[in-house]
């Protein structure tokens, strides 16, 4: 795939002419062949995390779209107060890591919301890639969820792993895609990782704390479904160390009895 031209067309479609630009990175995962270990490459697009972050954070007409600080929303019933959640930054976790924050006006969480799915790029022809979907989370809605500056953007290409038919289905094959996948992905999050250990002009401390997902990802990341996981049925949630115990009567999987044992 051509880096300009790929550099050409995400710019053109996120707004990001003048911002940063994306690079190519080499994902180096060893893997055991049956003539011995190798090490195979795969190319890597991405543009650096921090970098785009930074870019939409000293943008002036996007200043007033952050919320920096984290807020508990109420409103009244009649009787009592009821607590609302209307934004990411009304919720408890980043309330609670806040709070852990030093006692620095400055300081201040940076969340990120990323999503990566498995799509077709259809001005590639038949290429396959797994683009990833970043956004701030202390973004305003209006915003946050749209397609223009400031909304979510596409800032990077995970590499898909060819499928072999001589390894194709064994468990050592299927345990490398995993590896490519989060070996490519540490490479989007380095430039963070590294502001997340040294802040920026003062103790900044960065944070990436949601991962929005499609359930059959989710359901992997989370090992709560699929034959990796450690509640395997589809129908109930009973533990894959117990599923030849007959006698144990395992809650059924719903919303609310997947999120409790997920946690």
């Amino acid at each position: 795939m051509d880096l300009f031209l790929l550099n050409r067309l995400l710019i053109r479609t996120s707004f990001l002419d003048g911002k940063t630009q994306f690079k190519k990175y080499d994902v180096e995962v060893p893997y055991k062949t049956s003539s011995g270990p190798t090490t195979i490459t795969f190319d890597m697009y991405a543009r650096p995390l921090w970098d785009w972050a930074v870019d939409l954070i000293k943008d002036p007409s996007l200043s007033r779209c952050f919320v920096w600080d984290s807020v508990k929303m109420f409103r009244h019933n009649g009787n009592s107060f009821i607590r609302f959640w209307n934004e990411p930054w009304t919720a408890d976790a980043l309330w609670e890591i806040q709070s852990k924050l030093p006692d620095n006006p400055d300081a201040k969480p940076c969340p990120f919301i990323l999503y990566s799915d498995k799509s077709k790029l259809s001005s590639f022809g038949t290429q396959k890639a797994y683009p990833i979907i970043a956004r701030l989370a202390n973004v305003v809605v209006r915003i946050r969820n749209s397609d223009e500056w400031g909304g979510g953007q596409v800032v990077g290409e995970l590499p898909v792993v060819q499928d072999d038919s001589a390894e194709s289905g064994k468990t050592k094959y299927v345990n490398f895609k995993n590896a490519v996948w989060h070996a490519s992905f540490y490479k989007l999050l380095e430039s963070v990782a590294r502001h997340s250990k040294t802040g920026i002009w003062t103790f900044w401390v960065l944070y990436s704390l949601f991962a929005s997902l499609t359930f059959s990802c989710s359901s992997v990341m989370a090992l709560i479904r699929g034959s990796g996981g450690n509640h395997p049925c589809p129908i109930c949630l009973i533990h894959r160390d117990d599923q030849s115990d007959l006698t144990i009567i395992a809650d059924l999987r719903t919303n609310g009895t997947r999120v409790q044992r997920s946690c």
